[in-house]
């Protein structure tokens, strides 16, 4: 067993890796600067989006 799931839950699990190698990969970095700035902490959870910003010191 590989642990990737199978049915219907195959074509999320495809679509979370996906943006997973894309998030770590730095290819989304600009998209958030542009959305949200350099001073802001964001959270995806499934039961949603939390957004925090903050100033530096």
């Amino acid at each position: 067993m590989t642990g990737e799931p199978a049915g219907p839950d195959r074509a999320r699990y495809d679509r979370c890796k996906a943006l997973e190698k894309a998030v770590e990969g730095g290819h989304f970095e600009h998209v958030l600067l542009d959305a949200f700035g350099d001073h802001a902490e964001i959270k995806v959870r499934s039961s949603g989006i939390e957004v925090e910003f903050y100033d530096h010191d």
